[in-house]
């Protein structure tokens, strides 16, 4: 039963297989036993392998799921839209993450409200990847934060709408969470 999501350079299609293959073997054992002990066990595997398996997914590919040769099509102005939308950004008073939904999620800018409210700086989070600013909590072996931010990100990025369904992230003793029910398609939009 001590299976993990393994890491070897180069190999992340096989890192994926196996965390795909945790999961299931997990889940099964978890529907199929009754002992409490193991079902807690169990579970914080498979919050570990589901954990495992967003983080690959997320440095792999984002949440942008348009096929790659449509993506290079777009020649977007990436400073045209900086201009027109940067003044309403940065004035107004709810917070925003600004994401680049490319392989690694990286975080394109906040606003000054979101920098308020989570007590961080624009400097400390612009050009990092989400999951790397916002983790999952490490004191808890059931944490799903990451899993189901990363889940809420693919749908928004696959429907092109609004995604109601997730908690957010939070860090214990902290202000800084993440919203992950709040995310609009337009906030998932190429830079």
């Amino acid at each position: 039963m001590r299976r993990r999501c393994r890491t070897t350079r180069g190999r992340d299609g096989m890192q994926q297989f196996v965390c795909e293959q945790n999961i299931v073997h997990f889940e099964r054992l978890l529907n199929e036993t009754s002992d409490p002990t193991v079902q807690s066990t169990v579970r914080a595997l498979l919050a570990s392998a589901k954990r495992q398996l967003a983080l690959l997914n997320s440095a792999a590919s984002g949440a942008d799921t348009t096929p790659l040769e449509q993506r290079r099509r777009q020649h977007i102005d990436a400073a045209t839209i900086r201009r027109q939308f940067q003044p309403e950004f940065d004035g107004s008073p709810h917070p925003y993450m600004l994401l680049d939904p490319g392989p690694g999620l990286s975080i394109v800018d906040i606003n000054d409200a979101y920098a308020a409210a989570t007590f961080i700086s624009r400097a400390d989070v612009v050009g990092r990847s989400l999951f790397e600013i916002f983790p999952d909590n490490p004191d808890d072996p059931l944490a799903d934060g990451v899993s189901n931010l990363y889940s809420s990100l693919r749908i928004v990025g696959e429907t092109g709408r609004a995604h109601h369904g997730d908690p957010a992230l939070r860090h214990p003793g902290s202000r800084r969470h993440l919203r992950g029910a709040s995310l609009a398609a337009d906030q998932l939009a190429a830079p």
